[in-house]
């Protein structure tokens, strides 16, 4: 393999292929590369056993990462296919170890890439930044943030949860197809504690019960350190907080200072 060549698959993340030509269009600053995978080191993507023979090379077309000064990045792949005795001599495609296992025709590269972009802008900008779908980007924000939610689970750590606040937000609009039709605006609640800076936790919707949602993220015991509450004049929401406080602080002289603002 060239240099050049190895230098491309690591910028690009990409692993046990090897590029046979790549083409350029500098004025749609888009990079194509065709490549094969390599044959001594396809494995079965169900056992991960080596692939003995060949049965066929299927080409696939996956989006990667920006390289450089090329914002739109293809790899159109041949994909080694072959018999598998661990699975009974049945024919597998060989395991693609850089494409994501729930956007199989996007890099792991590229989805990390518009994650860390989202955690900074929205969607739609994201989208437009990298020229994906912004339906795309929504369901990679909403795969990201299920996993990074296993890592944070608030109701095991001690906060400083003196000063709260609560408020919906609008994420997106789906318009009607007829122009009889009604727009339908959707929305996400936020809960955030104040006084680190951190959103614990959202849900759909902006009525009561989506505040209820996102407080079932703290322990009974939790609840009893909120001093402050900052709300809207949202009825819904300044119910569902009155409730909480009248339940977990029914001794307590800290539900005068529960406020909305």
């Amino acid at each position: 393999m060239e240099l050049h060549d190895d230098l491309i698959l690591k910028s690009l993340g990409l692993q046990g292929i090897k590029i046979e030509y790549w083409a350029t269009c500098d004025e749609e600053l888009k990079l194509v590369l065709y490549a094969r995978q390599n044959r001594n080191e396809a494995v079965c993507n169900v056992c991960a056993n080596s692939i003995t023979h060949v049965h066929e090379w299927k080409l696939r077309k996956i989006r990667a990462a920006p390289l450089g000064a090329y914002e739109e990045v293809w790899i159109y792949l041949k994909q080694l296919r072959g018999n598998c005795h661990i699975c009974g001599d049945r024919v597998r495609s060989s395991k693609v170890a850089f494409t994501h296992p729930h956007f199989k025709n996007m890099t792991y590269s590229l989805c990390e890439k518009a994650g860390r972009l989202m955690e900074e802008l929205t969607c739609e900008a994201s989208a437009r930044i990298l020229r994906l779908k912004s339906k795309t980007m929504w369901d990679i924000d909403q795969y990201r943030m299920k996993q990074m939610k296993k890592h944070l689970n608030y109701a095991e750590r001690d906060l400083d949860l003196e000063s709260m606040s609560a408020d919906e937000v609008h994420y997106r609009t789906i318009f009607g197809k007829k122009s009889s039709d009604k727009n339908k605006v959707q929305f996400v609640t936020n809960l955030v504690c104040t006084n680190i800076s951190k959103v614990l936790s959202n849900a759909m919707g902006r009525k009561g019960s989506s505040l209820l949602n996102c407080l079932k993220v703290l322990r009974p015991e939790q609840l009893l350190k909120i001093k402050y509450f900052a709300l809207d004049m949202h009825d819904a929401f300044i119910k569902v907080v009155e409730h909480a406080c009248k339940v977990n602080h029914r001794a307590s002289p800290h539900f005068k200072n529960v406020k909305t603002c």
